[in-house]
Protein backbone atom coordinates (compact mmCIF):
# COMPACT_ATOMS: atom_id res chain seq x y z
CA UNK A 1 0.00 0.00 0.00
CA UNK A 2 1.16 3.11 -0.58
CA UNK A 3 0.98 5.85 2.88
CA UNK A 4 1.25 9.73 3.17
CA UNK A 5 3.04 11.36 6.06
CA UNK A 6 3.91 14.98 6.63
CA UNK A 7 7.34 15.89 8.81
CA UNK A 8 6.32 17.76 11.67
CA UNK A 9 7.76 18.99 14.78
CA UNK A 10 8.94 16.73 15.85
CA UNK A 11 8.94 14.15 13.68
CA UNK A 12 7.01 12.93 11.03
CA UNK A 13 3.14 12.30 10.94
CA UNK A 14 1.30 9.26 11.48
CA UNK A 15 1.45 7.67 8.04
CA UNK A 16 -2.03 7.58 6.35
CA UNK A 17 -3.08 4.80 3.56
CA UNK A 18 -3.72 6.62 0.81
CA UNK A 19 -7.94 5.94 -0.79
CA UNK A 20 -6.82 3.94 -3.50
CA UNK A 21 -4.86 1.31 -1.79
CA UNK A 22 -6.96 -1.98 -1.39
CA UNK A 23 -6.51 -5.61 0.56
CA UNK A 24 -7.07 -7.23 -2.78
CA UNK A 25 -3.92 -6.33 -4.36
CA UNK A 26 -0.90 -4.15 -4.00
CA UNK A 27 0.05 0.12 -4.76
CA UNK A 28 3.32 0.14 -4.90
CA UNK A 29 6.60 2.36 -5.97
CA UNK A 30 5.25 5.58 -6.23
CA UNK A 31 6.89 8.69 -7.96
CA UNK A 32 4.90 12.14 -7.23
CA UNK A 33 4.98 14.76 -10.34
CA UNK A 34 7.03 18.46 -9.53
CA UNK A 35 3.62 19.66 -8.63
CA UNK A 36 2.28 17.38 -6.08
CA UNK A 37 -0.93 16.60 -7.95
CA UNK A 38 -0.10 13.53 -9.75
CA UNK A 39 1.36 9.79 -8.44
CA UNK A 40 2.42 7.58 -11.14
CA UNK A 41 2.82 3.95 -9.33
CA UNK A 42 2.52 0.00 -9.92
CA UNK A 43 -0.28 -1.85 -9.01
CA UNK A 44 -1.39 -5.24 -9.64
CA UNK A 45 -5.14 -4.18 -9.26
CA UNK A 46 -7.82 -6.08 -11.51
CA UNK A 47 -8.34 -4.47 -15.04
CA UNK A 48 -4.58 -4.53 -16.10
CA UNK A 49 -3.04 -5.69 -19.06
CA UNK A 50 -0.13 -7.88 -17.34
CA UNK A 51 1.11 -8.98 -14.10
CA UNK A 52 2.03 -5.18 -12.76
CA UNK A 53 0.71 -1.98 -15.06
CA UNK A 54 1.61 1.62 -14.40
CA UNK A 55 -0.86 4.06 -13.01
CA UNK A 56 -1.78 7.22 -12.55
CA UNK A 57 -4.10 9.06 -9.82
CA UNK A 58 -5.01 13.25 -9.46
CA UNK A 59 -5.26 14.88 -6.26
CA UNK A 60 -8.96 16.70 -6.69
CA UNK A 61 -10.50 18.73 -3.80
CA UNK A 62 -11.85 15.61 -2.09
CA UNK A 63 -8.41 13.69 -2.10
CA UNK A 64 -6.94 11.19 -3.99
CA UNK A 65 -9.05 10.26 -7.57
CA UNK A 66 -9.42 7.09 -9.31
CA UNK A 67 -6.83 5.65 -10.31
CA UNK A 68 -6.48 5.33 -14.44
CA UNK A 69 -4.09 2.62 -15.97
CA UNK A 70 -1.22 4.09 -18.58
CA UNK A 71 -2.59 1.72 -20.92
CA UNK A 72 -1.56 -1.06 -23.64
CA UNK A 73 1.40 2.10 -25.41
CA UNK A 74 3.28 1.54 -21.51
CA UNK A 75 2.21 -1.45 -20.11
CA UNK A 76 2.61 -5.57 -21.48
CA UNK A 77 1.33 -8.63 -20.58
CA UNK A 78 4.17 -8.88 -18.03
CA UNK A 79 5.73 -6.54 -15.60
CA UNK A 80 5.93 -2.53 -15.51
CA UNK A 81 7.50 -1.30 -12.19
CA UNK A 82 9.22 1.35 -10.43
CA UNK A 83 7.32 4.93 -12.24
CA UNK A 84 9.08 7.58 -11.78
CA UNK A 85 8.18 10.73 -13.30
CA UNK A 86 10.77 13.51 -14.44
CA UNK A 87 11.17 16.88 -13.55
CA UNK A 88 10.20 17.00 -17.64
CA UNK A 89 7.93 14.82 -17.46
CA UNK A 90 9.13 12.12 -18.94
CA UNK A 91 8.06 8.49 -17.42
CA UNK A 92 10.74 6.32 -16.52
CA UNK A 93 10.13 2.77 -15.77
CA UNK A 94 11.09 -0.79 -15.51
CA UNK A 95 9.77 -3.55 -17.69
CA UNK A 96 10.04 -7.10 -18.51
CA UNK A 97 7.72 -7.56 -21.23
CA UNK A 98 9.49 -5.83 -24.17
CA UNK A 99 10.77 -7.49 -27.55
CA UNK A 100 13.43 -5.30 -27.39
CA UNK A 101 14.95 -6.32 -24.25
CA UNK A 102 19.15 -6.74 -23.16
CA UNK A 103 17.37 -9.09 -20.42
CA UNK A 104 15.78 -8.72 -17.31
CA UNK A 105 13.87 -5.60 -16.61
CA UNK A 106 15.02 -3.00 -18.74
CA UNK A 107 14.84 0.77 -18.14
CA UNK A 108 12.25 2.53 -20.59
CA UNK A 109 11.00 5.91 -20.92
CA UNK A 110 7.89 7.84 -22.50
CA UNK A 111 7.28 11.07 -23.25
CA UNK A 112 3.29 12.62 -22.98
CA UNK A 113 2.79 9.52 -20.68
CA UNK A 114 -0.74 10.72 -19.82
CA UNK A 115 -1.36 12.27 -23.28
CA UNK A 116 -0.79 10.30 -26.27
CA UNK A 117 1.97 8.72 -24.79
CA UNK A 118 4.72 9.10 -27.98
CA UNK A 119 7.19 5.82 -28.37
CA UNK A 120 8.48 4.00 -25.92
CA UNK A 121 12.38 3.47 -25.77
CA UNK A 122 14.70 1.28 -24.13
CA UNK A 123 17.49 3.77 -22.71
CA UNK A 124 19.93 0.99 -23.89
CA UNK A 125 23.88 0.27 -22.53
CA UNK A 126 25.31 1.21 -20.43
CA UNK A 127 22.17 1.77 -18.61
CA UNK A 128 20.55 -1.65 -19.46
CA UNK A 129 22.59 -4.84 -18.95
CA UNK A 130 21.51 -8.87 -19.41
CA UNK A 131 20.12 -8.34 -15.70
CA UNK A 132 17.68 -6.60 -13.82
CA UNK A 133 17.79 -2.81 -14.23
CA UNK A 134 15.47 -0.45 -11.95
CA UNK A 135 14.47 2.27 -9.90
CA UNK A 136 15.45 4.95 -12.56
CA UNK A 137 16.25 9.01 -11.42
CA UNK A 138 16.99 11.85 -12.92
CA UNK A 139 17.74 15.20 -11.77
CA UNK A 140 16.17 18.39 -12.48
CA UNK A 141 18.34 19.38 -15.93
CA UNK A 142 18.69 16.17 -17.10
CA UNK A 143 22.39 15.51 -16.96
CA UNK A 144 22.80 13.11 -13.60
CA UNK A 145 21.20 10.34 -11.67
CA UNK A 146 21.36 6.96 -10.16
CA UNK A 147 19.51 3.20 -11.16
CA UNK A 148 19.57 -0.21 -9.48
CA UNK A 149 21.06 -3.36 -11.04
CA UNK A 150 21.64 -6.81 -10.39
CA UNK A 151 24.17 -6.82 -13.32
CA UNK A 152 27.12 -9.67 -13.31
CA UNK A 153 29.81 -6.85 -13.30
CA UNK A 154 30.87 -4.23 -11.00
CA UNK A 155 28.25 -6.06 -8.64
CA UNK A 156 28.83 -6.00 -4.95
CA UNK A 157 25.42 -7.74 -4.10
CA UNK A 158 21.97 -8.46 -4.78
CA UNK A 159 21.13 -5.14 -6.37
CA UNK A 160 23.42 -2.18 -6.71
CA UNK A 161 22.69 1.76 -6.84
CA UNK A 162 24.64 3.32 -9.78
CA UNK A 163 25.26 6.97 -10.47
CA UNK A 164 25.38 8.17 -13.63
CA UNK A 165 26.77 11.78 -15.37
CA UNK A 166 25.37 12.56 -19.11
CA UNK A 167 26.73 15.45 -19.71
CA UNK A 168 24.43 15.83 -23.35
CA UNK A 169 21.39 14.96 -21.33
CA UNK A 170 18.97 12.06 -22.03
CA UNK A 171 16.83 12.32 -24.91
CA UNK A 172 13.30 13.77 -23.77
CA UNK A 173 14.66 14.76 -20.55
CA UNK A 174 17.84 17.52 -21.01
CA UNK A 175 17.31 20.82 -22.05
CA UNK A 176 17.26 21.29 -25.76
CA UNK A 177 19.78 22.77 -27.41
CA UNK A 178 18.96 26.56 -29.11
CA UNK A 179 20.31 26.52 -32.44
CA UNK A 180 20.48 29.98 -33.76
CA UNK A 181 18.78 30.35 -37.31
CA UNK A 182 18.22 33.16 -40.04
CA UNK A 183 15.32 33.27 -41.40
CA UNK A 184 14.21 35.57 -44.36
CA UNK A 185 11.06 35.98 -46.06
CA UNK A 186 11.05 36.38 -49.91
CA UNK A 187 7.61 35.81 -50.93
CA UNK A 188 4.22 36.22 -48.32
Amino acid sequence: KIYKSYYGFPDWTKPVALSFNSDDYSCMHPSISIDNKRIFFASDMPGGYGGFDLYYVDLTKDGWGTPVNLGANVNTDKQELYPYISFSGSLYFSSNGRANTLGGMDIYFVNNPTNNPEEVINLGQPFNSEGNDHGFIIDEDGYSGFFASDRKELNYGKDDVFQFFAPKGIEGTGTPETNAAHIMVIDK
